[in-house]
């Protein structure tokens, strides 16, 4: 069976009761039915515009994510000399950035993109910061489709 943490995530944020199998398991057809009749319904995105967008911005969760492999090498790519300017960046664009606001109906994350800068952020709904680099418009649209990325609209 695949990895549903996703759907665990969506049903959490909109505050939907996980149904319970006969052996006292969560039943994930019950619950990916559910799931999709939001969908269908439109209900999952209502409830979406009604949470209040993700203001600030903080920095990595921990020393050890702000200097793990990926996020060394985005910051070398993006032309950083050392990972606290990296992180400051990363901020600096969620915080004052140009860019289309997403949030991720798979993860519960919020998301920026900037087309014409490439830039690309995903912070938590708490403002830790998950991610910062540049991606081409295509690859943009890829992460959109599988992460569920629906344009914030206030």
């Amino acid at each position: 069976m695949g990895d549903f943490g996703w759907l665990f995530g969506w049903a959490k944020d909109n505050d939907i009761e996980i149904p319970i199998a006969y052996d006292g398991r969560a039943d994930i057809q019950k619950l990916l039915e559910l799931y999709n009749e939001s969908k269908k319904s439109g209900k999952s995105k209502e409830l979406n515009d009604k949470r209040n967008p993700l203001e600030k911005a903080y920095g990595f969760v921990d020393k050890k994510k702000k200097n793990s492999p990926d996020h060394i090498q985005h910051a070398r790519e993006m032309g950083f000399k050392n990972q606290d300017d990296y992180e400051r960046a990363a901020i600096d664009y969620w915080n004052k950035g140009e860019g289309e606001i997403f949030y991720g109906t798979k993860r519960g994350r919020y998301a920026k993109y900037n087309e014409k800068t490439s830039e690309y952020v995903v912070v938590d709904k708490d403002g830790t910061l998950r991610t910062y680099y540049k991606i081409p418009s295509n690859r943009f649209k890829k992460i959109k489709k599988q992460e569920g990325l629906e344009e914030w609209k206030k």
